[in-house]
């Protein structure tokens, strides 16, 4: 694979691909704001839009997130905070957005920010401009997509009537238990994670394509963090369906320059925003089960999802609940993802909750010994490294020398976060450096761990267990 990423201006002409088709992929850089600045523009647009027209807006339940941001650089109003951190630089971030918003409402593709993720986004009403995703990234189409909003507020379109009727603050009739039920987790969990990396199925409306939901009755929905998809989502005054903005199967991209390595010129712009925070994908959580059920970890963990609904269960494939994979509800249960070009190896941890000196001095051991044998078949290895420094022989180092081994750091097993903001794109380098066996020294399975190692199960052709 090329690790070369086409050199892009505002508006440039990306080379013909496979399929002889060639167009021009814009991109939007808003890497020199900081994110004061865009929450400033946010609340300036969202109070400039609340004062002209209060009345086109439908009430806000209290018990739902506010649709502004809170800042500590914006504790005057939303209008003077724009002002003091320069109007100029205001209008500027509106333009940007607003132009890659205006291509949203076009139907066409664009990708943008998030935090966990860059996400390939469409107008999430309209089944033509959703074909176009499914289409740019080669994605199956029985895969559902997540749909993006600015707020919660934002829901109404996507939601069946009986699911909007319960949640409008107005309504005064009976309610049976399990709805109840649903309504209670939903306003918990909104109110603790959203805006964020959390998603939430709900049975959805008419108004949403098949196309969106593979035809299934809910549909996945979330409220970003990052200010540039939030200000961009409110800009383009649509709900948003946006999966990783990769080629499927790939690493998610967690930066512009992934993005442009897999999709340019096959979609219409990329809207930089720097690197993104989390690292992986949204968690999602299913509703309509009693306890809700983790479909997916991610962003949010285990142990946090508990802190606030203590009940709530963790999904784990079993024979009884097959429908689940055959018809999955949400990304990330039935097909394979997330894998680099190269073979990747996943090494995998003592059982043991505190690795201790003897066990750590294991997972080196055991690293190195499987890089003699893939470098002895000839292969260029590359060694994802989770311990804190290995012990290279003079054989190793005169092979990291000569470019057949290449060793790159994820992090401290301690700081699983960390792990998760690196794997990605640690994957992908491995792939411009050519290196077509990968040895990745896996962590413990808690709180981001338990992500990080659900996304490398799935990147892994072979997994090696402790021999103890």
């Amino acid at each position: 694979m090329s690790s070369s990423v086409p050199e892009c201006s505002p508006s440039c002409e990306s080379p013909a691909f496979p399929d002889g088709h060639t167009c021009s992929t814009k991109f939007f850089d808003l890497t020199a704001f900081t994110s004061d600045e865009l929450i400033a523009a946010y609340n300036f647009l969202d109070s400039r839009s609340s004062s002209s027209s209060s009345s086109s807006s439908s009430p806000s339940s209290s018990s739902s997130p506010s649709s502004s941001f809170s800042s500590s650089s914006s504790s005057s109003s939303s209008c003077s905070s724009a002002s003091s951190l320069s109007s100029a630089r205001t209008e500027k971030i509106l333009a940007l957005l607003g132009e890659a918003a205006t291509l949203l409402r076009q139907g066409e593709l664009v990708a943008f920010p998030t935090e966990t993720v860059y996400g390939l986004g469409a107008n999430a009403l309209s089944a033509t401009a959703v074909r176009g995703i499914f289409t740019a990234k080669g994605r199956p189409s029985d895969n559902p997509l997540i749909v993006h909003v600015h707020s919660a507020q934002a829901l109404a379109p996507l939601l069946s009537d009986d699911v909007n009727s319960l949640l409008s603050p107005t309504v005064d009739q009976a309610k049976s238990p399990s709805d109840m039920a649903s309504l209670r987790y939903a306003h918990l969990l909104q109110n603790a994670f959203w805006p964020g990396p959390l998603t939430l199925l709900f049975p959805r409306s008419s108004a949403v394509p098949d196309v969106v939901t593979a035809s299934l009755p809910s549909v996945a929905v979330r409220v970003p963090s990052h200010p540039v998809a939030r200000l961009l989502l409110r800009l383009a005054d649509c709900p948003v369906a946006a999966p990783s903005a990769n080629i499927s199967g790939r690493p998610s991209p967690t930066q512009a320059s992934h993005v442009l390595q897999d999709l340019n010129g096959r979609i219409a712009a990329v809207v930089d925003g720097g690197s993104t925070e989390v690292g992986l994908e949204s968690t999602v959580v299913d509703l309509g089960r009693d306890p809700p059920l983790v479909l997916r970890p991610g962003g949010i963990t285990l142990e946090q999802l508990r802190a606030v609904v203590p009940d709530i269960q963790l999904y784990r494939k079993r024979l009884d609940e097959g429908a689940l994979v055959l018809a999955p509800p949400t990304p990330g249960l039935k097909y394979r993802h997330y894998s680099p070009s190269g073979h990747v190896m996943l090494l995998l941890p003592s059982l043991a909750k505190n690795r201790s000196d003897t066990e750590k001095k294991s997972m080196e051991t055991r690293t190195l010994d499987v890089v003699r044998v893939q470098l002895d078949e000839g292969h260029r290895v590359g060694i994802l490294q989770t311990t804190p420094e290995l012990s290279l022989s003079s054989e190793l180092l005169q092979a990291q020398k000569e470019n057949r081994l290449v060793v790159l750091t994820l992090g401290d097993p301690s700081n699983p976060r960390k792990i998760a903001q690196n794997v990605f794109a640690a994957l992908r380098e491995m792939d411009d450096r050519q290196v077509n066996v990968i040895i990745v020294q896996g962590i413990s399975e808690e709180n981001e761990g338990y992500a990080v190692m659900n996304r490398l199960r799935k990147a892994a052709s072979t997994l090696l267990k402790d021999a103890k």
